[in-house]
């Protein structure tokens, strides 16, 4: 086992050189962000932004915002991430109710199968748990704006009697 550490170790050591690159960053009136290794393909007017760093071949990349400006980027993804956390809010409601009828169903199964009374109390507790946790999820559910979700899970957990 030391033997391949020390081996892995050696081997990085000696291929790190030939990953190493030489950038040249910089940013042009626009403020859109150039790198290359090789300065002659720098835009004229552009800026660079210090002194090179790293050795080696690389090819040019631009900033994936090019052309827009901060502040329509910031406007832009503002209402995207909003959708976004939109979205993962309503899969985890959906799943949430999803579980819920998957317990319930479960728990009725072993009401009908239990045959203690001791037995029974404790599913009888477990169903009343669903019963509370269906309620809070359909009131949380109903704070949102999405009306047509709260119709789909009321819809979905109607069979779950209150």
């Amino acid at each position: 086992m030391l033997r391949l550490i020390i081996v892995l170790v050696v081997s990085l050591t000696v291929a790190a050189p030939v990953f190493a690159v030489e950038l040249y960053p910089c940013r042009d009136q626009e403020g859109r962000l150039f790198v290359t290794d090789d300065p002659g393909h720098l835009p004229a007017g552009c800026a660079l932004l210090g002194a090179p760093s790293g050795k080696g071949s690389f090819s040019v990349v631009t900033s994936p915002h090019s052309g827009d400006s901060p502040a329509a980027r910031g406007a832009m993804t503002a209402p995207s991430r909003t959708g976004q956390l939109e979205r993962a809010r309503t899969r985890i409601w959906q799943h949430r109710a999803e579980t819920l009828l998957a317990d319930y169903r479960r728990i009725v199964g072993e009401m009908s199968r239990t045959r203690r009374s001791r037995d029974r109390r404790v599913v009888r507790q477990r169903l009343e748990l669903v019963k509370e946790k269906k309620v809070l999820l359909l009131a949380e559910v109903q704070r949102s704006n999405r009306l047509i979700l709260r119709q789909e899970l009321a819809e979905l957990l109607a069979v779950i009697p209150d």
